[in-house]
């Protein structure tokens, strides 16, 4: 688990996703857990026995945000690398396809796609919302001029944090203030 200092996004992952018990019975039956402040310059040792800085190692190991994961088999193979805040149901999936050894024969991508079609699936359109511009989009702006920057939100059609994000952060007056001054599209990432 690499981090760094004053990271807001390790926080709430170790509060919110690391902090619920099935998440962390499941991570202490199946894992060793070390946490890495990806800036150090305290000397590791690492897998072929060569000592560097601990930031060159999170270098070497492409941990160039926090929080980046990096989960090893017991020979020292790197199996996956995850970056960036996993909600709880997400890092659900991201366990089971390391647990379940599926890591040997398809991607994380299509592992979770394949999870996902399984589960009933109900899409929920997102609600109508002014701040956002009605198809056709027009993303491309070197073809025409525009008169405010462009905001692109990717959604997914039954995502919750999704959900969250539009009735905790969009609707919260201040924010809208600012998102005003945008040209805002909505884009769905499971058919866009």
């Amino acid at each position: 688990f690499f981090d760094s200092e004053g990271c807001a996004y390790c926080r709430a992952f170790m509060k919110h996703t690391l902090g619920d018990p099935g998440i962390q019975a499941d991570v202490r039956a199946a894992f060793d857990v070390i946490g890495l402040d990806m800036f150090s310059d305290i000397e590791i040792t690492d897998f072929s026995g060569h000592a560097l800085p601990l930031k060159d190692f999170a270098i070497r190991e492409g941990a160039t945000v926090s929080p980046t994961l990096v989960f090893y088999g017991t020979d020292g193979a790197r199996l996956l690398q995850i970056r960036g805040y996993y909600p709880v149901e997400r890092f659900r999936v991201v366990l089971d396809f390391l647990a379940g050894g599926h890591y040997a024969t398809e991607t994380l991508r299509a592992y979770a796609a394949t999870r996902a079609a399984q589960r009933p699936h109900q899409p929920e359109e997102p609600p109508t919302d002014a701040l956002f511009e009605d198809r056709p989009y027009v993303l491309d702006r070197s073809r025409m001029s525009a008169q405010q920057p462009l905001l692109v939100l990717f959604e997914g059609d039954d995502c919750a944090e999704c959900r969250q994000f539009r009735t905790q952060v969009l609707s919260y007056p201040p924010v809208r203030e600012l998102l005003v001054r945008y040209d805002a599209v909505r884009l769905d990432w499971s058919d866009t």
